[in-house]
């Protein structure tokens, strides 16, 4: 947007990535606001109203996508701390930080940020053989830089948000291995009460269930590639028990690993 006069509030049903290029004015999400300018970056997550005002020569860049729809390698961005309170934990908290929590770019990184959108503008808008797949990399691209910038921020709230992130990117990252709600704790630097508290407010769920339902998102992914039965797919993604983990992935799945693995094995 060249230009982002004042607009009321609206909502859309993808996520979107704000990029501030220029200019200041106020960005609300509903009964907050606060100030933006040239350099901040914030997502929105879906069905979120939000509305600018006051903008004196604001300009910014949005970024509308469907992450479920977009062959987007969430699996490895879970590994970035700075991916995991970009686009998780800063919009659910941003009321609590008072937006301090945002993503500022220096000017090295925001013309960065603006190579990558003109690249991604350029292919979408040629159209060329594969360009969908040439859009989708540099959306990742974008996703990465952006990550790699929070993790480099030093402001007190953003730091806190990073912590917690390394503890979730570290379940998802060693989801096979036992689980160490204490080491946990340590990463997001609070006692482990604390750290339970705040993890299910971030991410809607315990730390246990959470890694419970990446392990049963591994395994039948496993199960689809037709090369793992169900025990040898329970112990490759940390399940010592075969018929605890039937049971659960039964429940979250709704169907019996041994079934699931017969319908969908490729």
């Amino acid at each position: 947007m060249e230009r982002q006069d004042d607009m009321g509030s609206h909502s859309h049903s993808f996520t979107e990535v704000v990029v501030v290029t220029s200019g200041k004015g106020v960005h609300s999400a509903g009964e907050h606001e606060w100030l933006i300018a040239s350099g901040d970056a914030f997502v929105i997550n879906r069905t979120i109203a939000h509305a600018y005002k006051n903008t004196q020569g604001l300009e910014l860049i949005n970024i509308l996508f469907d992450e479920k729809r977009l062959r987007i390698p969430v699996r490895e961005l879970s590994g970035l701390p700075g991916y995991i309170a970009l686009f998780t934990l800063e919009p659910a908290w941003r009321n609590r930080h008072e937006f301090r929590s945002r993503l500022r770019l220096g000017v090295k990184d925001l013309i960065r940020s603006e190579e990558i959108i003109d690249s991604m503008e350029s292919e979408l808008g040629g159209r060329m053989p594969g360009y969908k797949v040439a859009a989708t990399a540099l959306l990742t691209q974008l996703i990465t830089h952006l990550s790699r910038c929070y993790s480099r921020m030093e402001e007190s709230s953003s730091v806190g948000l990073l912590k917690i992130g390394s503890a979730i990117s570290h379940i998802a990252e060693n989801y096979h291995k036992p689980v160490d709600l204490e080491k946990l704790a340590r990463l997001a630097g609070m006692p482990v009460r604390s750290f339970q508290r705040t993890f299910k407010d971030a991410m809607g769920t315990s730390p246990i269930d959470y890694l419970l339902k990446i392990r049963i998102s591994r395994a039948a992914e496993l199960l689809r590639s037709g090369h793992f039965s169900a025990t040898d797919a329970a112990y490759e993604v940390g399940f010592n028990d075969s018929n605890y983990f039937s049971r659960q992935f039964t429940r979250i799945v709704g169907m019996p690993p041994g079934k699931y693995r017969n319908r969908n094995a490729a």
